[in-house]
């Protein structure tokens, strides 16, 4: 499975990129490398809703298991989705949720359309890294097992993403005033946002109602992780073109991946390629 990888330092300098083949397959997985020397607190966040949140709490996991991180670090994940009911979710804050049980299962055949449900058949985070001589870092049971954090925030963590109508510009203004202040106030060290098959960078096809590719939830999401201040954040595209929403993202060697040198310091992210 093929990754594109953007990175942003928190000083809102030129990002590097870089590919890797068989990420996920890989153990010592090269995109967890990528994680800033020291962070305490992390949020692996799937950026468009659907599955991302899946490939966002197996890289969770993973951290743990490389030992990339200190022991003690948090790593949480979580899932950014469109408004909807969300009675019986604990409320993190006007825009982030919990979910109200985990490990759920699902029956084949179960709609989790414009549901929680995906997000409520994961395990409770965060996971806590632990070191046990050489046998590196392992995921600590009974904190990944809904005992939340050091904090008491537990995984996996909604984020609602409140607007898509209107100019760009309004949606953007939107999202972002509601969102950015929401997770820098969470004290996360670094963000990876995570975005299976490329939204992302193409829009895919969550902007129809918007009618700009910029207006696509991915997008937005793009826009709000590269405005956190005094936050490292990596942006990881897994599997492009995977979901069948992005005809083509872009070429990279053999790759179907968008090759560009990194999110510019001004503006916002680079414009899509489709």
């Amino acid at each position: 499975m093929a990754a594109v990888v953007s990175t942003a330092d928190d000083a809102g300098g030129d990002a590097g990129m870089a590919t890797s083949g068989d990420i996920l397959l890989d153990n010592k997985c090269e995109l967890l490398s990528l994680a800033p020397e020291g962070c305490r607190k992390v949020l692996v966040l799937g950026m468009g809703g659907g599955c991302d949140v899946v490939v966002a709490c197996a890289l969770a996991e993973m951290m743990c298991d490389t030992g990339v991180l200190a022991e003690g670090a948090e790593i949480h994940f979580g899932n950014c989705v469109s408004p909807r009911e969300m009675e019986g979710h604990p409320k993190v804050s006007a825009h982030i949720y919990g979910v109200p049980q985990h490990d759920r299962t699902l029956e084949a055949g179960t709609n989790t359309y414009g549901t929680t449900l995906t997000e409520q058949s994961l395990p409770a985070g965060p996971f806590v890294c632990r070191r046990d001589g050489a046998a590196g870092a392992e995921v600590d049971g009974d904190a990944g097992s809904g005992g939340g954090g050091g904090d008491g925030l537990v995984s996996p963590i909604l984020c609602i993403v409140p607007s898509k109508s209107g100019s760009v510009e309004e949606v953007t203004r939107a999202n972002s005033e509601a969102l950015v202040p929401e997770l820098q106030a969470l004290g996360f060290d670094w963000v990876l946002g995570v975005d299976a098959g490329g939204d992302s960078l193409t829009g895919g096809i969550d902007f129809i109602e918007g009618g700009s590719p910029e207006t696509g939830r991915d997008r937005q999401m793009l826009h709000v992780l590269t405005s956190l201040q005094g936050v490292h954040f990596t942006h990881a595209v897994i599997g492009p073109c995977c979901d069948g929403e992005s005809e083509q993202v872009g070429q990279c060697g053999h790759c179907p991946c968008t090759v560009y040198a990194g999110l510019p310091a001004g503006p916002g992210p680079p414009p899509p390629s489709a």
